[in-house]
């Protein structure tokens, strides 16, 4: 095993090869390999490499107050998904904060001109994006109540809740 000796070289090789075709080791390559396609094809790979190069930095940002409320929010947002099915829910939620954040790019708020009465408030609700979003935001909303009633009604837990139709489910 001399590091500059050819034969030391071939021997370790050897040894690879005898290991690598030993039953369990072949094993534990596939699904080292298979977990490796699926974090690659869903992205995680790529997060996970990022994470890596920027530790030293994530640890210090992590450290702060504004880290702590984010991971206590994200923290919740797992408990919700892990009930039930909600858990499919979690591509909607990710393409929800994921527009939240472009909109409030910095910027673009300021660009956004005021509603000025109900006549401005009619015009804009021509617009489909508008129409579609208040939408979006008028099931939210009786999702969250039902949600906090349920809570409410429950001792404070939440079952039943957003994904429940005990309130004889939705109505728009």
């Amino acid at each position: 095993m001399a590091a500059g000796n050819g034969e030391g070289g071939a021997v370790d090789a050897l040894q690879l090869r005898r290991r690598l075709d030993d039953a369990r080791a072949g094993e534990t390559l596939a699904l080292l390999a298979e977990a490796a396609v699926r974090l690659r094809e869903t992205g995680l790979l790529e997060l996970l490499v990022v994470l890596a190069e920027n530790y030293e930095d994530l640890v210090e940002q992590l450290s702060t107050r504004e880290a702590a409320a984010a991971g206590s929010l994200a923290a919740a947002a797992l408990r919700g998904l892990g009930r039930g099915e909600a858990w499919k829910a979690a591509p909607t939620v990710e393409k929800a904060l994921a527009c939240t954040v472009e909109a409030l790019e910095p910027g673009k708020l300021e660009a956004v001109p005021p509603i000025g009465g109900l006549v401005s408030l009619l015009r804009s609700l021509g617009d489909p994006d508008v129409a579609k979003g208040l939408g979006i935001l008028v099931h939210l909303a009786r999702s969250l109540g039902r949600c906090f009633r349920s809570a409410s009604e429950n001792g404070g837990t939440g079952e039943g809740g957003a994904g429940s139709r005990e309130s004889g489910g939705d109505r728009g």
